[in-house]
């Protein structure tokens, strides 16, 4: 598939927000452990609900993804795409980690 600059740049723009997202469920998570461990259980709903929030906007997020990329994954070798796409994948990797440990 060949890649214009606007559809590059609009890869870029939403592997950004999947990445601002991402850094948001990982605070939350990281609350919500607190959350159990001091047993504030208000707090932790609260915190529930948030990170349901979140993981919506990361789904809608990786959709557009999914579209903006089609079936040539060649796109994330791209020199300005690769390392926001390396530092999404670290971060969701992490983000399933947190998310089996609670």
């Amino acid at each position: 598939m060949n890649f214009t600059e606007n559809h590059r740049a609009d890869l870029a723009e939403v592997l950004v927000n999947l990445e601002g997202v991402l850094d948001a469920i990982l605070v939350k998570q990281n609350e919500i452990h607190e959350c159990v461990k001091e047993r504030r259980w208000s707090d932790l709903e609260e915190n529930l609900c948030k990170i349901r929030t979140l993981s919506d906007s990361f789904v809608n997020l990786d959709k557009k993804r999914e579209i903006l990329a089609g079936d040539d994954k060649s796109i994330y070798m791209d020199k300005n795409i690769s390392p926001v796409f390396t530092s999404v994948r670290s971060k969701l990797m992490k983000s399933k980690i947190e998310n089996e440990a609670l």
